[in-house]
């Protein structure tokens, strides 16, 4: 059998069987794109394979996150929560009161030892007390000069002057006994020394249920409601702190020697803006990938979490949590051949 592979109609595809056929050009081209396409969809697989393999030996990329710091507010003491000033999304400044809570135990020691320093001995008598008392010895003393003026001029006796300074000596007691008698013990002393500090102690722990922003941001979510009835440590809310945001990239750990401070790389965004960036210090530990960080046919599943740190200021736009990024390394390969990566400018 002989088998030709140019005949006729490949030489004069626009003439068949002597007739000349005027779509002939249009239909033959047809039919090459369409074997042209089922090749293509054949080997895109292949094709796929080879551009990932071509694309991870010029570049070296990891998946990255944005994360704004998140506190959350805790309740240092047992109580009832009688008041949320701020609602989610509220600003606040650092110091600012977001919550009011009540003890009724804390409010109960308060008004029992009040009660207790209000019938404590004074240490010293009351005005009109020492006013009288100093009077009655002012007058004694003033009756003792003038005897002894009388007695000097023979006008008054002995005697007479001699019991005006007893009288004087006894007003003087009187003063000193009474002020003595409303001294308080060295017993009671202690008492009052010890009520007087449980009462500040108190006061200071009741200060502790007024909670107060711990810094400037903004209120994500609030975890109580008014009328709940709190233990020490529950959660009571969460702040989105208005700080530099943290950026951390997960490594795959055969590139270990990527993660150390300094190392230069490029931080790509959502909407394509390149950042540079370096790494802040070596990795602390290995964590597994969020789930929308993996990307499929990929068995990078755990990286080393290393942080960056941006060389210009971050834009405004992007001071949001949770922003997924692409960091780009330095070719291993380039790096290998001594040849630097010329870094990528802001845009």
């Amino acid at each position: 059998m002989k088998v030709r592979f140019s005949n006729q109609k490949e030489r004069d595809p626009t003439r068949d069987q002597g007739m000349k056929v005027l779509y002939a050009p249009g239909k033959r081209a047809a039919f090459r794109l369409r074997w042209y396409l089922i090749l293509l969809l054949v080997a895109s697989p292949f094709l796929w394979f080879v551009g990932k393999l071509f694309l991870e030996l010029a570049l070296t990329e990891a998946p990255a996150r944005l994360h704004l710091p998140l506190t959350d507010v805790r309740s240092m003491l047992t109580g009832r929560v009688e008041e949320l000033h701020v609602q989610p999304g509220t600003n606040v400044r650092a110091g600012d009161l977001m919550a009011s809570l009540s003890s009724s135990s804390l409010t109960a020691q308060q008004q029992e030892l009040e009660a207790l320093l209000s019938r404590e001995p004074v240490v010293l008598a009351s005005e009109s007390q020492r006013d009288s008392l100093q009077r009655r010895v002012d007058r004694a003393r003033t009756r003792v000069n003038e005897l002894e003026a009388l007695v000097a001029t023979g006008a008054a006796t002995r005697g007479e002057l001699s019991a005006a300074r007893d009288q004087l000596d006894i007003r003087l007691a009187e003063l000193a006994g009474s002020v003595q008698s409303l001294q308080p013990t060295a017993a009671q002393q202690q008492d009052l020394v010890r009520d007087r500090l449980r009462l500040e102690r108190i006061l200071r722990q009741m200060e502790l249920l007024s909670v107060t922003a711990p810094g400037n941001g903004t209120v994500t979510d609030i975890a109580v409601v008014e009328g709940e009835t709190v233990g020490a440590g529950s959660r009571l809310l969460s702040i989105r702190l208005q700080k530099v945001p943290t950026i951390e990239i997960y490594l795959q750990p055969e590139l270990a020697e990527l993660a150390r401070a300094g190392q230069p790389l490029t931080l790509l965004f959502p909407d394509n803006t390149r950042i540079d960036a370096e790494i802040t210090g070596a990795p602390q530990e290995s964590r597994r990938l969020p789930p929308d960080l993996r990307t499929p046919f990929s068995d990078h599943q755990v990286g080393l979490v290393v942080t960056a740190r941006t060389k210009s200021p971050l834009p405004r736009r992007w001071h949001l949590d949770n922003v997924p990024l692409t960091a780009r390394f330095p070719s291993r390969w380039l790096a290998w051949l001594g040849v630097d990566q010329q870094p990528a400018s802001p845009r």
